[in-house]
């Protein structure tokens, strides 16, 4: 299988010889994805920091400007006894959803890369501000969400087996040949035959984010690193090829 991500045409920079997945035989090491997560992001570590300091930027300018103006403006209208203008609220749900969508698109664009960077791309910081496949991940994102929160109202643990079981859901739509349905079985198929690796890889994944998440900076660097980490045992298990980093 040729590399996909090595295109010139798309910028992708051909920096290791290309090794296909180890066998393809469905399977995945949890540590070795974890190691080889670190070995992508040092080799161009101020792409992945950088971008995300940029879109957490503009999450943060913007929320803190809504709830200081917001603040402001109630009290404003608080002394003169008066209801809030109608184009008040306008503006205040549209600053919030920009704020968000900039939080929402990070997420799209960084799996995206993530699994790009496993196939052999060295992403720059240019590369986190192009939306190319964004559409079908965020389909599938609102796809599994629906399904986490339908397992939810049967049962708290129904929406754990399912968030487990489509865990690789994202990184799987990120290639051209994916439907939603094709991104959600084939995550599936891979949780399913990796059950012991699976849990082991989220559980260290979610720890990882955990000790990064004690200090806000921290999550610059975990999310990437988490991202990296799923693409790569997704990738292996699937048989999709990669470049191994040493």
């Amino acid at each position: 299988m040729s590399n996909p991500y090595a295109d010139p045409n798309e910028g992708y920079q051909q920096q290791y010889s290309s090794i296909p997945a180890p066998g393809g035989n469905g399977t995945f090491d949890a540590m070795d994805s974890i190691g080889q997560a670190w070995n992508i992001m040092r080799e161009n570590l101020g792409a992945w920091l950088l971008s995300a300091l940029t879109y957490l930027g503009v999450y943060l300018l913007l929320f803190a400007g809504v709830m200081v103006g917001w603040f402001v403006y109630f009290v404003q209208i608080s002394a003169a006894d008066a209801a809030p203008s109608l184009m008040a609220l306008i503006l205040f749900f549209i600053a919030i959803c920009v704020s968000v969508v900039a939080m929402v698109l990070y997420e799209l664009v960084l799996f995206r890369e993530s699994v790009y960077a496993v196939g052999g791309k060295r992403p720059s910081y240019r590369d986190f501000f192009t939306f190319r496949r964004c559409s079908m991940l965020f389909l599938v994102s609102i796809v599994v969400g629906l399904l986490s929160m339908l397992g939810l109202i049967a049962l708290i643990i129904g929406s754990i087996v399912i968030s487990f079981f489509l865990g690789f859901a994202m990184p799987a739509a990120v290639f051209e040949d994916m439907t939603v349905g094709a991104a959600l079985k084939s995550s599936y198929e891979v949780v399913k035959n990796n059950v012991g690796q699976s849990l082991l890889l989220f559980v260290l994944l979610y720890l990882i984010n955990a000790a990064g998440g004690t200090v806000l900076v921290g999550m610059i660097f975990t999310i990437p690193f988490t991202y990296i980490a799923m693409s790569h045992a997704y990738m292996v298990a699937v048989g999709r090829p990669v470049q191994r980093r040493n």
